[in-house]
């Protein structure tokens, strides 16, 4: 996220937008950035600066529509050391912030302004813009807007959205985690637990539910017991069900999201046929970055077998992708 605005004359375009900002300095044009709501967006940056050729003092606006603030949305705003020095320069003053306890700012209410910015000419500093978790239901635009006492310079637009309206955001992941399958009753008197593999392709229908497909590999040695009679068992799972992302948690600019899952699937033994069976679970993903996440997950599987159900779990750990 960057203050840009829209200039006389056409930029030329650089490896990014910051490279853009900084090598065309008398323009400012408005960017959209779109934000899931229930999840913790890792912090956005954008540039304050001076466009002018002599020293000017600059304020930043911030507009949160009143619904957005009822529903629990909370916007952190954290200025780099050269913005910090200019607000002292300036004798700045915050209108409708107060201190987050942590060297930064909480918009608290509809309306809030840093004013004073004082700033050489062409000199330019980061803002920090940190918005925590939200309520699934929410939507909204929150605007921050870089003005000086001529009017308006530039400014950018936080969307709250869907993650579907943004085709920028990924609606595809891949993951693959591997762990241990454990037996359970009858099935656990013939074979010890083992290896188990989980591969999938999930699709994200809106910001906390998705469809998945799952294969799966799941190894049992024979035990002592059982092993004059029969050999290690491999089940082969090939599933369809669905992912419920029910809760997300901040950790610092990242975010720990908690889901359940289930779907039904069939369960190929090797030594025998294929059955049908079904596997409910829950886990927490991790969130490294936008796009990489970590993830931890156990999940009970039953498969109906002639005579007993077989019954087994799985605990994993391992890594999604978006793309």
């Amino acid at each position: 996220m960057r203050v840009l605005s829209v200039q006389a004359t056409p930029p030329v375009e650089g490896s990014g937008i910051d490279t853009d900002v900084a090598n065309n300095n008398n323009l400012a044009w408005r960017n959209i950035k779109i934000v899931a709501p229930g999840d913790m967006s890792p912090p956005s940056f954008f540039i304050v600066r001076n466009i002018s050729t002599i020293a000017d003092l600059l304020t930043l606006r911030f507009e949160v529509p009143p619904e957005v603030l009822r529903e629990g949305a909370v916007l952190h705003v954290t200025l780099d050391d050269v913005l910090t020095r200019a607000f002292r320069d300036g004798k700045g003053r915050l209108d409708g912030l107060r201190p987050d306890g942590k060297g930064g700012f909480l918009v608290a209410g509809p309306r809030a302004e840093i004013v004073g910015l004082l700033m050489a000419p062409r000199e330019q500093g980061n803002i920090k813009i940190q918005l925590g978790p939200t309520r699934q239901s929410v939507r909204g635009d929150i605007t921050i807007t870089q003005v000086n006492a001529k009017g308006v310079q530039g400014g950018v637009t936080l969307r709250l959205a869907d993650s579907s309206s943004n085709p920028s955001i990924g609606k595809l992941a891949v993951f693959l985690d591997l762990g241990a399958g454990v037996p359970h009753g009858n099935f656990s008197n013939a074979f010890n637990t083992g290896f188990s593999l989980n591969a999938g392709l999930e699709y994200m229908i809106n910001s906390f539910l998705s469809a998945e497909g799952i294969f799966g590999y799941h190894h049992f040695p024979v035990n002592s017991f059982a092993g004059a009679i029969t050999d290690d068992l491999n089940v082969y799972q090939f599933s369809a069900g669905a992912k419920l992302y029910w809760k997300t948690i901040p950790c610092g600019n990242r975010s720990i999201r908690l889901f359940v899952n289930a779907g039904p699937g069939g369960y190929k033994f090797s030594s025998t046929d294929t059955y049908f069976g079904g596997n409910v679970g829950a886990g927490v993903l991790f969130n490294i970055t936008s796009r990489f996440g970590l993830q931890g997950s156990y999940n009970f599987h039953v498969v109906n077998t002639p005579g007993t159900a077989t019954k087994f779990s799985t605990y994993q750990g391992g890594i999604r992708f978006i793309f």
